[in-house]
């Protein structure tokens, strides 16, 4: 019987597993040991965080493994921007098509208003 609600799959399903978990632990420590609580940055510039998660290189869901080569440290809030990202604003307002806005008067090929 269905609730009407859709579930979000289990950690499991998803691909991330004890071996996850333990690998996540290992690049955590391993980023911190070497350059103390702060995240690189995803679209923003580095900046301390004592909420750093291991984020994967190449997604799970895209083929990616659970290897020490395939993760990443960033804080949670970067891994939530990289996995929802939001649009750019133009200097003038609208939604700029490049990945940064650069604020010229032409910084995504329409000029300003």
């Amino acid at each position: 019987m269905s609730s009407g609600f859709d579930v979000e799959p289990s950690t499991g399903q998803c691909g991330y597993d004890g071996r996850h978990e333990k690998l996540a632990k290992i690049v955590i420590a391993r980023w911190v040991r070497e350059n103390g609580w702060t995240c690189p940055g995803i679209g923003v510039p580095a900046h301390e965080s004592h909420d750093l998660v291991a984020d994967h290189l190449v997604p799970v869901s895209a083929g990616g493994e659970n290897v020490i080569e395939n993760y990443r440290c960033v804080c949670r809030g970067c891994n939530s921007r990289r996995l929802h990202p939001r649009p750019k604003l133009c200097p003038d307002g609208h939604t700029c098509s490049q990945h940064e806005p650069t604020g010229s008067a032409f910084c995504c090929g329409r000029p300003r208003a």
